[in-house]
């Protein structure tokens, strides 16, 4: 028999580690988008724009109406446990 449980843990981030993983993520589309850029004549993923324009507007609202931001961790555990084994006996007579 395998049990399964499941958790999930948030926390808080103050502002100041907010806006460093939202500048972090910006910094990072940004240099995507560069790097994509200058190696290929195609057109910039539209995601890596987005997320820059995102990462802009979210940094934005933490400092102006203090946005808040959660970070979460999702847990799943299985373990294997002894069968149990049935332990009846009969009552009947013969």
């Amino acid at each position: 028999m395998v049990r399964q449980w499941a958790s999930v843990r948030f926390r808080v981030l103050t502002k100041k580690t907010a806006r460093h993983l939202v500048d972090e993520t910006r910094k990072s589309a940004k240099e995507q988008r560069r790097s994509a850029a200058k190696g290929t004549a195609e057109a910039t993923a539209d995601e890596i724009v987005e997320t820059e324009r995102v990462m802009r507007e979210v940094k934005r609202d933490i400092n102006r109406s203090g946005l808040t931001l959660v970070e979460d961790h999702l847990r799943l555990l299985a373990a294997r446990t002894p069968a149990r084994t049935s332990r009846r006996t009969s009552t009947r007579s013969r």
